[in-house]
């Protein structure tokens, strides 16, 4: 999460995915508090430089130690970033090419959340 200048230049030139665990990150004092979190660094240098999103996601790590689930950490990451609904659909539609699928099941799940967003 402390990241320095040549890292974010590097994850510019290797998108790497990034399954990022703010809770867990405040949790272990790596940041402050979610709007501290680099998400917001690392998708605008991404978007400046080449219009699209970075392949991150919000996670959660275990619920046992942080006491969060995923819905908790997607609305503290919105609300501290000021994230649409259109941003939060870019966001997951982008991971989908990331996960460990066939082509066939990446072209239908992609079908599915088209049809489920309503934007």
């Amino acid at each position: 999460v402390n990241l320095k200048e040549e890292d974010y230049k590097y994850l510019l030139l290797n998108p790497i995915p990034i399954e990022m665990c703010p809770t867990s990150n405040i949790y272990t004092r790596s940041i402050n508090n979610y709007a501290s979190h680099p998400f917001k660094i690392i998708r605008k240098r991404f978007k400046n430089k080449y219009q699209s999103e970075y392949p991150m996601l919000f996670c959660t790590d275990d619920y046992g130690v942080f006491q969060t689930d995923l819905i908790t950490e997607w609305q503290n990451m919105c609300n501290a970033h000021y994230l649409t609904k259109y941003d939060v659909k870019n966001i997951t539609m982008n991971a989908i090419h990331t996960i460990f699928a066939s082509d066939t099941i990446k072209v239908k799940l992609r079908e599915n959340m088209e049809k489920e967003w309503k934007i």
